[in-house]
């Protein structure tokens, strides 16, 4: 090493990769040695911010996975809960149905989402779902944080009236 702060060194490189560094060099009107330190300096970073990415890449990667679980087990109980409310009213079977393909859709990482629309499209229509805030009427509340959030819009398509369910009691405390 010399006494400049810097160690010299011979190095040997393909033609055409000479050919840029001297175009890059007398472009930027430096010294091939600075082009060429520039380059090796922005490679180290660019490094460091791939291993960045890398990691945000595979985080993210493993929270989608980790989501399809879930979805796919949420998907697995539904249907199996389902399987075993008894369809003995036009209300019942059409909700029935709505869930079971709305969890088939889960399960199998699908996420067809006219069957969750279908089966808020009922609660609306049934009153169960308030249409203007998107949330249970109060008489049908369930005591759960996830039930306090609103159900997102769905435009409406027809002025379809199908079968009500009737409203449950409030249950007594």
């Amino acid at each position: 090493m010399s006494d400049d702060g810097y160690t010299r060194i011979t190095l040997r490189i393909p033609d055409d990769l000479h050919a840029r560094l001297t175009d890059a060099a007398a472009r930027a009107s430096k010294s091939m040695n600075a082009e060429i330190v520039a380059r090796l300096e922005a490679a180290e970073g660019f490094e460091d911010e791939r291993q960045r990415m890398q990691l945000a890449v595979d985080t993210i990667a493993n929270a989608l996975q980790a989501s399809h679980r879930m979805l796919a087990l949420t998907g697995f109980y539904l249907r199996s809960c389902a399987e075993r409310v008894p369809r003995n009213t036009e209300q019942t079977r059409e909700l029935m149905e709505n869930i079971e393909r709305f969890a088939n859709s889960l399960y199998h990482g699908d996420m067809d989402p006219s069957a969750l629309r279908n089966i808020i499209d009922m609660g609306v229509r049934d009153g169960i779902i308030d249409p203007e805030t998107r949330q249970a009427r109060p008489e049908y509340k369930i005591d759960h944080p996830a039930a306090a959030q609103p159900i997102a819009k769905r435009p409406q398509t027809s002025g379809d009236t199908g079968p009500r369910l009737a409203k449950r009691p409030k249950p007594k405390r």
